[in-house]
């Protein structure tokens, strides 16, 4: 029986022990404007499981404050009082992000029985929350602050789970407006810095968490633009037309007894320091898209020298990243569950994007002559390199995440791409179901077979302009692309594991076959692959390995030399028909997108709930290049077999014909799997 009303909607404590009485009762009550929420106690739980798991992600919250948010909320419930809308649409938004990253074992709570209850929960709540929030907030002057904090969690919810997608974007908008409106882009302006003109509620705590929910906004708008999409080389937070400081460096237990004065120093870790690092990330993306031109296809400076000074502002912040995110052995013995998360998805978002940076230069042939040549090549090693550096750590990470869901322990040993077993801590939430790192993953995947599908002609490299250059590869460069392979099957692997257990990597590997085949030709015989030396990401260490017992043999090379030739024939012979197969493909994806336009946004479409297995799994549809999906399969450093669920297929014979091709290609990837 509903106890209170929310403005529209009637409210009510539902008494299932998940907190929604759904299809695991085996009736349904999903009633036209009725919310059912959790329970008080379980309200309570599932915000102190997002404090620990989450927030270190999202520290737009502050723990005592929400707290004392959620107890007023059910003493007006229990009162029948005429509740506040926007703070229930908050709670549970945290409860459905508590939800989705939830994971049975590792000290974590035995709120639900199993991970299917656990995703179907978090769907469910998600979607209640964005109806209370559209259908409450029409009317001017409603904007609440919890409102914002609302809309922020359910806009990187709905990234995680589909990565920089439609919705994604729609909720992002929200939140930045629903801020504007509290104008939370001038919490610092010189009219509201003097105490007369503050309002009674400012004081400190109000005033920091105003500047965190802003910039967050800020920088994920800035990230958007380069995250391929119809926001591609755009954005809406104009630096000059905000007044708002950076965030303290200060846990939250010591912001009510700070001045403003009082900050530390960003080599001291706090609650606050991964978020700090993401702003000056987005800063460095905000001066990218500052340089480029609008317009283009990718996000692609002209002026080389641009190029160079945006790339030493990555080396930069690269350096500067403080010991505990730099490297894991810097990592303290009694760290927090989630520092060395951080600490990975800090060094994605810089390698990644400087791997995007030097991207146009990933096709340019070693050995040409000249200054310019030297810069260029060393823009294509640093692509690769970057690219090769994501690899080795969105692998490792997702590996022990995947242990973990198979046997909960409380250290999982595991083995690094290079095959180097280490001791870490288990991670605190469901890491392979962070849209962040499998789009980090899935475009790093391309811009491997990009680079060894290059290989496909000793005359098929592009030059600066749209030619080809003729050149032979040298025997360095050839075992560097048997190595690249190497590295691609093993990353092919895990994102076909992947694809049964998140959401976002099954559409993306849909979308990726599906762009993909159109770049395929007849397979070419492949040598066998290398090991490289190990090197961390900073370039330092690392072990070498011998290369002696896999070396190819002349005979082999030979054989694969003229496989190159031949498929190089066949990509001269084709290109008219795929440039035909180019525009066909356009139409549609632009067809596609007016129908996505014109498909009505509220109430949300989820993923539904049901197609999940028991065991919280997304079955992928069959065919030829994706098996039926398996069980997680946990993957090590070295050659062998690949397990039964492989994606190594996707990419045989793949090749591309033009640097028309080479352009529109990434355009169309950076769209599935935009990073943000």
């Amino acid at each position: 029986m509903p106890l209170g009303r929310l403005r529209n909607f009637k409210v009510g404590i539902a008494t299932h022990r998940a907190g929604y009485p759904l299809a695991f009762l085996g009736t349904s009550v999903l009633e036209m404007g009725v919310i059912w929420i959790m329970s008080r106690s379980a309200a309570a739980t599932l915000l102190q499981d997002y404090l620990d798991h989450v927030y270190p992600l999202q520290p737009i919250i502050h723990g005592p404050t929400t707290r004392k948010l959620l107890e007023d909320f059910y003493d007006g419930l229990a009162r029948r009082d005429r509740l506040a809308p926007h703070t229930a649409a908050l709670i549970l938004a945290l409860a459905a992000a508590s939800a989705y990253f939830w994971q049975p074992g590792i000290g974590r709570h035995n709120y639900f029985a199993a991970v299917k209850e656990a995703v179907e929960a978090s769907f469910i709540w998600r979607d209640w929350a964005l109806d209370i929030l559209v259908n409450t907030g029409q009317e001017q002057g409603t904007s609440t602050f919890e409102g914002v904090q609302a809309w922020a969690l359910l806009s990187f919810l709905a990234q995680t789970a589909e990565g920089a997608s439609h919705r994604f974007r729609f909720l992002h908008n929200c939140s930045l407006a629903a801020a504007r409106e509290l104008s939370l882009h001038l919490v610092d302006s010189p009219t509201k810095a003097d105490p007369a003109n503050r309002a009674g509620d400012e004081n400190p705590v109000n005033c920091e968490l105003k500047r965190r929910i802003w910039w967050h906004i800020a920088v994920t708008d800035w990230l958007l633009g380069f995250a391929g999409g119809p926001t591609e080389g755009t954005y809406s937070v104009q630096l000059r037309h905000m007044s708002v400081r950076y965030p303290k460096n200060v846990n939250d237990d010591e912001l009510e007894t700070l001045n403003d004065s009082v900050d530390a120093p960003l080599h001291r870790f706090t609650q606050m320091s991964y978020f700090l690092q993401r702003i000056r990330i987005g800063e460095i993306i905000r001066a990218v898209l500052d340089a480029s031109s609008p317009g283009d296809a990718d996000v692609n400076i002209s002026d080389y020298n641009k190029v160079l000074a945006f790339d030493r502002l990555f080396e930069q912040a690269l350096s500067d990243l403080p010991a505990f995110f730099r490297r894991q052995d810097h990592l303290p013995p009694r760290r927090p569950d989630m520092l060395d998360l951080q600490r990975v998805l800090l060094q994605l978002g810089l390698l990644s994007r400087r791997a995007r940076l030097h991207r146009p230069f990933l096709l340019q042939q070693h050995g040409r002559h000249g200054r310019s040549g030297f810069h260029r090549n060393r823009s294509r090693d640093i692509c690769l390199e970057s690219t090769r550096a994501v690899v080795s750590l969105g692998i490792d990470i997702i590996q022990r995440s995947l242990y973990v869901n198979q046997a909960p322990t409380e250290t999982a040993t595991t083995t690094t791409t290079m095959g180097d077993p280490v001791l870490n801590k288990t991670p605190g939430l469901s890491v392979h179901r962070l849209g962040l790192i499998i789009s980090h993953l899935s475009a790093a995947c391309t811009v491997l077979a990009i680079y060894t599908g290059s290989a496909s002609s000793s005359k098929g490299r592009f030059t600066e302009g749209n030619g080809l250059e003729n050149g032979d590869e040298d025997d360095d460069d050839q075992l560097n692309r048997a190595a690249v392979s190497h590295e691609l099957a093993q990353v092919c692997r895990v994102l076909g594991a992947l694809g049964t257990e998140s959401p976002v990597a099954a559409d993306l590997l849909r979308n990726l076959v599906g762009l993909l085949n159109r770049y395929r030709a007849p397979p070419v015989q492949q040598g066998v692959a290398p090991t490289v030396n190990d090197k961390n990401v900073d370039g330092s260490g690392g072990g070498t390995r011998t290369r002696g017992a896999h070396l190819m043999k002349e005979e082999e090379r030979e054989q694969q030399q003229q496989g190159l030739q031949q498929q190089h024939n066949y990509q001269h012979q084709h290109y008219q028909q795929q440039q035909q197969q180019q525009q066909q493909q356009q139409q549609q994806q632009q067809q596609q997108q007016q129908q996505l336009q014109q498909q009505q946004i509220v109430p949300p479409s989820w993923t539904p709930a049901n197609q999940m297995d028991d065991g919280g799994r997304f079955p992928l549809p069959t065919a030829d290049v994706i098996p039926q999906p398996g069980p997680p399969v946990i993957l090590g450093g070295g050659g062998g077999a690949p397990p039964p669920f492989s994606l190594d297929g996707l990419w045989d014979g793949f090749t591309i014909g033009s640097s028309d091709d080479y352009t529109q290609l990434f355009a169309n990837l950076d769209y599935y799997c935009g990073i943000a």
